[in-house]
């Protein structure tokens, strides 16, 4: 790291509403510590097929949403997909 550099995190003011999907329990830990850390509100699921179903349910849509691409019953790519056809579907939450 240069001279003068910070290695530490700034913390955001906005509050921001993150969908974290993963199958992997080391890699959905690591995630969240890193977000939470950051003051990100973190939702997490365990497929794609759980992360369609926390968008749908959800009041207020996400920020960002992460997906691991290879995961069980519904893969990334696919609830990528089926989230863009949601929101586009619902344009009261944009």
């Amino acid at each position: 790291m240069a001279e003068g550099q910070s290695s530490t995190v700034q913390v955001i003011d906005k509050e921001f509403k993150c969908l974290l999907a993963n199958d992997c329990d080391l890699q959905l830990m690591i995630m969240t510590h890193i977000l939470d850390d950051c003051g990100v509100e973190i939702v997490t699921a365990i497929n794609g097929q759980d992360a369609l179903e926390k968008v749908m349910e959800s009041e207020k849509k996400f920020d960002f949403i992460i997906l691991d691409l290879n995961m069980p019953i519904m893969d990334g790519y696919d609830a990528a997909m089926k989230i863009i056809s949601y929101y586009k579907g619902n344009d009261n939450i944009f």
